[in-house]
């Protein structure tokens, strides 16, 4: 645990589980942190053994960050952090979540969301907090053999939804509305898909808070 209680190390950790990404966009997606601060931040990581950077192939050819095996390590310890806060007495609290985050909090909460027949969403995520929104396309599937979320498109999408990360993360956890112009396609395979979830982040409810 020491190796990520060091302040921002658990977002920058969190933020490389779905894929690469470049300098800018970890400084976007932990809303708050300095160059300089992630530039420690990174170097600390990389001598740990947690984090590697390369240089992308051409035509890119820019640097990006990547969690190693070992980094990828982590992840049942990232849901069960993120099981344990869900279940707080006193109720979850947050800023807002980037679409990464959304993402993994889909699989640790909803994972056992099941739709029969199964449906499959095309997931286009912003976040409208950075100043430069970030966006991530990702690809749902859903069946009665649970949920898979994979940063990348689908093939052959049912419908798909385009909607601020927090605002989603509202829609599955929390009961709000989807808006209408959100979703393009098969409304109702997007209106399955949102209960399944429901009903599975149900079951990992908070704790009594009357208690």
């Amino acid at each position: 645990m020491e190796l990520i209680s060091e302040h921002w190390a658990y977002i920058v950790i969190r933020e490389l589980f779905l894929g690469p990404k470049r300098f800018s966009e970890l400084q976007q997606s932990a809303i708050g942190i300095t160059p300089t601060v992630l530039t420690t931040r990174l170097r600390s990581l990389i001598e740990r053994g947690i984090v590697a950077s390369r240089v992308l192939a051409p035509p890119a050819r820019v640097r990006v960050y990547e969690l190693t095996p070992w980094g990828h390590g982590l992840e049942p310890v990232m849901h069960a952090l993120g099981r344990w806060a869900q279940e707080s007495p006193t109720g979850p609290t947050s800023g807002g979540l980037t679409p990464d985050a959304t993402v993994l909090a889909m699989r640790t909460m909803v994972s056992g969301a099941r739709v029969d027949p199964g449906v499959s969403i095309g997931l286009h995520l912003h976040d409208s907090r950075a100043g430069q929104d970030l966006a991530y396309d990702y690809g749902v599937v859903c069946d009665g053999d649970g949920l898979t979320v994979e940063r990348g498109d689908v093939e052959r999408a049912d419908a798909d939804v385009s909607i601020d990360s927090s605002a989603w993360a509202e829609v599955v956890f929390d009961g709000a509305d989807l808006p209408a112009e959100a979703v393009t396609g098969d409304e109702g395979a997007v209106a399955r898909l949102v209960a399944a979830m429901r009903r599975a982040a149900a079951e990992i409810g908070p704790a009594d808070r009357s208690s």
